[in-house]
């Protein structure tokens, strides 16, 4: 009820209205019912789009794309989001995993994984893992991404790991000259 009139007061003062399901993967697991209630109580008219947040980190993508189409079953006529933290170490992964689908409208990603606890999905190698692993495609420009995590590190006085993916100062050294930069 709280949401309803919320989001009919933001309506009302002329705001668009994005709905974030803090704690939808651990919901969708466990509480799935509790979950539908919720899902079927987001007015379609109202919403402009429903972030689906891995917000403790819990899943790995094969459960992703399940979770994404049995949402979407529900939520099948709004833009939804995707936004994974990184605990295990499946953050891009995951997101590359809601991509996949083609159901999923927004990624919420980081530079540099930069977030709370383990961080976030990683700009850079979502963008570059999207582009080069799906039939997707994003409008960034991957010419621009070592360079904007540069300064990111630079800014938040966190430096960028040698081995870090995509962006790290080593990922185009190896000795036999056959992984990535090839």
């Amino acid at each position: 009820k709280e949401m309803l009139e919320t989001i009919d007061y933001c309506r009302n003062i002329g705001l668009t209205v994005n709905v974030y399901l803090e704690g939808w993967s651990e919901g969708a697991q466990t509480s799935w019912d509790y979950l539908k209630r919720i899902l079927h109580s987001i007015p379609k008219n109202k919403v402009e789009r429903v972030m689906l947040c891995d917000t403790m980190g819990i899943l790995y993508p094969a459960q992703v794309g399940g979770l994404v189409k049995k949402t979407m079953k529900i939520l099948f006529n709004l833009k939804i989001d995707v936004h994974m933290h990184d605990d295990y170490g499946l953050a891009t992964a995951n997101t590359l995993a809601g991509v996949s689908t083609g159901l999923v409208s927004g990624v919420h990603v980081t530079v540099n994984s930069m977030g709370e606890r383990a961080g976030n999905a990683s700009l850079e190698q979502v963008v570059v893992g999207i582009n080069d692993l799906t039939s997707h495609t994003t409008r960034v420009s991957e010419s621009l991404l070592k360079k904007l995590c540069q300064m990111a590190s630079s800014f938040s006085g966190r430096p960028k790991p040698a081995n870090a993916p995509i962006a790290g100062s080593n990922i185009f050294v190896d000795g036999c000259g056959v992984h990535v930069h090839g």
